[in-house]
């Protein structure tokens, strides 16, 4: 706890000692100072805490603190980022990646900025803060496209409900995004859009008001990096030789599609975000999955909503016939083993689409 909200709490206390009506007013008058006391102390806190880089750490955080550990090291080298969740935190070796391009003839830093069950809402807020934070843009944001987070604009409840990420990820903006998507259907289910409506305006009011931020925050700026990439070497969930055959051979049909009104328009605003603050281009992307529904879904986003910009969707057999075999965490995620070949592939596909020139 920090020790400081004591202080603060009993200088509170103290100004609304002193400040207390003469005498008794009308309730509704009451009522509304009381609710114009409650704003004005929310934005207080907010405004000394983003003052003092104060905030709710989720492990984004930390891998913010390793990703600009990773561009002081090399403080004239260019960089990429990758913006995604657990397919790219376990299918996406950013050394790998990096030692490939450089191979290649390209300087550039890889740095993979993805978190397990990340929504579009959260994965946009940490690489805002980190290009914020970081002393240059990067040549290329790469940000990942799956179908199950379009599908659901409050997928953060899927992850994890009354806590810290959930709450500090559930902004006014980001909860107007979820609104969007839920006014739409994009909610997966009847019951999730029922337990949405209900947990949004709890989060967004835990949010606005602070809770917790005080006696749980802590600096941002002081915390210890962690890697992103996860290599996995075992198994999650045993998968057959004849599954992972028929998933990962499977042929596909893109055709040229929109992504949920929701999504699209979320990504339109994410490019004028990363635009604003001088980010050299954007592309999309998604790691191999087992399931050729998954990968028919982005292809199908490249052909059509992003067909504007590049868009590497996980096809072909250079890709995909050496991912035929136990080389699969789970059906949404590789081993290591899966990881280094996708990171070459990708390396190679970088070059051949020129996107670095």
């Amino acid at each position: 706890m920090n020790v400081w909200v004591f202080p603060v709490g009993i200088i509170a206390l103290v100004i609304a000692l002193f400040l207390r009506a003469p005498k008794a007013c009308h309730p509704y008058k009451a009522f509304l100072f009381f609710l114009a006391g409650v704003i004005i102390s929310a934005a207080g806190v907010r405004m000394l805490a983003n003052r003092a880089d104060i905030g709710r750490p989720t492990d984004f955080d930390y891998f913010i603190a390793d990703s600009l550990r990773l561009l002081d090291a090399e403080p004239q080298a260019p960089f990429i980022v990758f913006s995604g969740a657990s397919f790219s935190r376990n299918g996406l070796d950013d050394d790998r990646l990096t030692s490939r391009l450089r191979q290649l003839g390209y300087p550039h830093r890889v740095i993979n900025l993805s978190l397990q069950g990340s929504s579009l809402q959260e994965r946009h807020a940490a690489l805002m803060r980190f290009l914020k934070r970081a002393d240059r843009k990067p040549d290329l944001a790469l940000l990942m496209v799956a179908p199950e987070f379009d599908m659901n604009a409050a997928y953060v409840f899927q992850v994890a409900t009354f806590s810290d990420r959930a709450i500090g990820q559930f902004t006014p903006d980001a909860a107007a995004w979820a609104a969007l998507g839920m006014m739409r259907g994009d909610c997966q289910n009847t019951v999730q859009c029922a337990k949405t409506t209900i947990l949004g305006p709890l989060h967004l009011t835990m949010n606005v008001l602070n809770l917790g931020l005080l006696s749980g925050g802590r600096d941002l700026a002081t915390l210890a990096p962690q890697k992103v990439y996860d290599a996995k070497q075992d198994v999650r969930e045993p998968i057959s030789d004849e599954e992972i055959r028929q998933g990962v051979l499977a042929q596909i049909h893109p055709t040229a599609q929109v992504g949920p009104h929701w999504a699209a328009s979320f990504r339109k605003q994410q490019r004028d975000d990363l635009q604003a603050l001088g980010v050299g281009g954007v592309a999309y992307y998604l790691p191999p999955v087992i399931s050729p529904q998954i990968r028919e879904y982005t292809a199908s986003l490249c052909l059509g909503e992003l067909a504007n910009w590049p868009c590497i969707a996980p096809l072909g057999p250079a890709l995909l016939e050496p991912l035929d075999g136990q080389i699969w965490f789970d059906p949404k995620h590789l081993k290591q083993e899966g990881a280094e070949h996708y990171s070459d592939w990708l390396a190679d596909e970088i070059d051949r689409r020129g996107l670095l020139r």
